[in-house]
Formats: structure tokens, C-alpha cells, sequence
């Protein structure tokens, strides 16, 4: 990490490894952080990830947004590259089914963890999801592609009718896992707001 960070807006000098940024409402944390996202979004050296502060959407799938992430890799940078991205959560859902296939992809040449079967989708990531959760999981029904929402009588839950917070938890997971699957040890910078 440089020793000095400099945007249009503010400099950071000698950040660490994990730095806080804090300020009063409309001092501008989002806008230096965006801008942060955007000066290293092309620097091969670091994996920058902007997540928006304020994230919309359900955690569902949607065509049109697997077909905009799948066709257009500028697509999600820039739609959450502001303050309120209204299918931040629906992205979120594609990137959760985008880890799926990495580690279908990873088993075809990765001999070891083959080996390995209590390594699966189900309990690297859907485990890890679900134990965020108090009230529903996050189930695969047979022969369906994706996931639903089940209460804890086995019912079917809309993904618009969890709650907020459940909708949140299982969003930032996958966005977490995500980004742990592009990191790379040369890029060591991720930008998020909480």
C-alpha cells in the first residue's frame, strides 16, 4: 500500500492494513472511498471492491442482471459505484451462483480437494450463509437450478418477503466469499462502507 493515497477529494496518509474512516453525515467518507475504488480500479497490484452503503434489491436472481454481470464486466462496479444501488442484492444472489460454478470449475482440475469430499458447495458456503440466519435457510431443491428460502417448518419463503436484515446478512456473505475468490495476494485492497 502506498504510503500516501491521494483523490481528487482527500489524502490518506499511512494506512494500514485494515483503516477506519469516520466523519459527521455528508462530510464526505462515501465520495473518498468511491473515489479511492476509482483510482485503483485499474492497478493491478490491488482487488478493489466499492460495496454501497445503502444496498437494495432481494436476494434473488434475476436474467437480466446474470445477463448485464455475465456480458459486461463493468456492469456491477458501476452500477454500486453510488451511495444506493437498488439491485445491489440481486448481484449479490448471481455471485453466490458465480461461486458455484468456480468450485465446480476448481474440482474438474483440482485433484486434492476432489479427495477431499466433505469439501462441497453446500458446507464451504451455504453452511456458512445459513448460520447467519435465525429464522430461514437457504435450501437447494432437487433438479432446480438456484436456491429458495425455507422457514423452519420446511415452507417456502419468498426472497421479498425475508427480512431485511436476513436479506442483508445473506447479501454481504456472498459478497465477502466473492471476494475472497477474486483476491489475489497481490491485490490487497478492498474498499467497503459500512
Amino acid at each position: 500500500m502506498p504510503a500516501t493515497i491521494t483523490t481528487p477529494l482527500a489524502i490518506l496518509e499511512n494506512p494500514g492494513s485494515i483503516t477506519v474512516i469516520v466523519g459527521r453525515n455528508g462530510s464526505g467518507k462515501s465520495r473518498f472511498l468511491r473515489d479511492l475504488t476509482f483510482e485503483f480500479q485499474n492497478n493491478l497490484d490491488y482487488y478493489v471492491s466499492y460495496v454501497s452503503p445503502e444496498r437494495g434489491g432481494s436476494f434473488s436472481r434475476e436474467a437480466g442482471i446474470d445477463q448485464a454481470i455475465s456480458t459486461d464486466p463493468n456492469w456491477m462496479p458501476q452500477s454500486r459505484n453510488k451511495n444506493q444501488a437498488g439491485e445491489f442484492k440481486t448481484s449479490s444472489a448471481s455471485l453466490l451462483m458465480q461461486l458455484e460454478n468456480a468450485l465446480g470449475r476448481k474440482l474438474d482440475i483440482d485433484l486434492v480437494l476432489r479427495a477431499d469430499i466433505s469439501k462441497t458447495f453446500q458446507s464451504e458456503y451455504i453452511d456458512k450463509l445459513n448460520a447467519l440466519l435465525l429464522n430461514i435457510r437457504l435450501v437447494r431443491k432437487p433438479n432446480q437450478y438456484g436456491y429458495v428460502f425455507e422457514n423452519l417448518e420446511g415452507q417456502e419463503v419468498s426472497a421479498k418477503e425475508i427480512s431485511s436484515g436476513e436479506s442483508e446478512s445473506l447479501a454481504l456473505g456472498s459478497e465477502i466469499f466473492h471476494f475472497f475468490l477474486k483476491l489475489d495476494f497481490n491485490k490487497l485492497c478492498e474498499v467497503q462502507e459500512r
